[in-house]
């Protein structure tokens, strides 16, 4: 099923009452068109197609209302905005297919994929991602709490079945390794730590900035509430692919993430790893997706600088990483022979 350009543009004057061209923007499994009127303003148009998302449609919802309310300067996210009838989610049918439309506001700005970010940017992008928890730790939404999310970190192990779909013989092994020490080392530990609802997916397509500031944060399809580390891990993960230098990426992004919501010494032990568990959950799932929609660019995107990036990783010592982590957090460390 596709929706085009001028299916697009119908929709949006049936229902919104806005006369505009349309561009399709790039996503995973939905339909994203930007919205552009003659008086210059701008509109995402996005049309859901994941059945099992649309129970998380109205939480997205709430978190955009939510931070719309308590917005501070510098702070951008998209805006929701009602239909002609009042409301914030219509719903379509296309044959026999049932579709969830939204229309939200467009943010302008660079996305960081497109460059080698500096230490200004990744430490400005640490503060913007810790700004955007600040808020949603004050937020409880059942739903979230309820989400059961392949994505999730804590979910790891349920990409396991995506991995046989891993061409390369050492790239499945690299993956199945940071599985096993997941497990091991990780897995147990995660019920423990601090959790709240979080963005889950800052990646380098969804961070905006001009001039080395943030100037938005967009997409929240993936919120959850689960282990507030994974969102540094997360962070960290698709910024580090950006820079020649992975760690010292890390412990910037991480720096600033830490001066507006302190870590505790416990989360910064698992750090790791859980950049990692991103990382192969990222590869695993585009590997599976690409033998299901070939044609979708964007599930690819990321995967080759993914692959660099976890062939470097692996030559990193963990416990060096983690004893920097802690440093970085002004926690002290016992310093050994693998940390050098």
């Amino acid at each position: 099923m596709k929706i085009t350009k001028k299916q697009a543009i119908q929709l949006a004057k049936k229902y919104y009452g806005i006369s505009a061209t349309a561009k399709k923007l790039v996503a995973y499994e939905d339909f994203n068109f930007r919205l552009s009127t003659k008086n210059g303003r701008t509109y995402v148009l996005k049309i859901s197609t994941d059945i099992s998302s649309f129970a998380y449609l109205k939480p997205q919802n709430k978190i955009l209302e939510h931070l719309a309310k308590n917005k501070k300067k510098n702070e951008h996210y998209p805006e929701i905005i009602a239909s002609k009838k009042g409301k914030y989610i219509v719903s379509l049918k296309r044959g026999n297919k049932k579709l969830k439309m939204r229309l939200l506001s467009y943010l302008e700005g660079e996305c960081i994929g497109n460059i080698s970010p500096s230490d200004k940017l990744l430490k400005n992008f640490g503060t913007a991602v810790a700004k955007l928890d600040e808020r949603l730790q004050k937020l409880q939404i059942t739903a979230l709490e309820a989400r059961n999310y392949a994505w999730d970190l804590r979910n790891f192990a349920d990409s396991e079945p995506y991995m046989s779909y891993i061409k390369n013989p050492y790239q499945q092994t690299l993956v199945r390794y940071f599985l096993s020490q997941f497990q091991n080392f990780v897995a147990p530990v995660l019920p423990n730590l601090p959790h709240s609802i979080i963005h889950s997916d800052v990646n380098e397509w969804n961070t905006l900035f001009k001039k080395q500031k943030i100037v938005g944060i967009i997409d929240f399809g993936d919120v959850i509430h689960t282990a507030r580390i994974n969102e540094v891990a997360i962070g960290i993960a698709y910024m580090a692919t950006l820079v020649a230098n992975p760690l010292q990426a890390a412990c910037i992004i991480l720096k600033a993430y830490h001066k507006i919501i302190a870590l505790e010494e416990k989360e910064l032990e698992v750090l790791y790893y859980l950049i990692a568990t991103r990382l192969c959950i990222s590869v695993s799932h585009s590997s599976y997706y690409k033998t299901q929609n070939p044609e979708n660019e964007y599930i690819t995107i990321s995967a080759k600088p993914i692959w660099k990036l976890l062939e470097k990783w692996i030559k990193i010592s963990p416990i060096r990483a983690t004893n920097m982590f802690k440093e970085t957090c002004g926690f002290t460390t016992t310093k050994n022979e693998d940390y050098s």
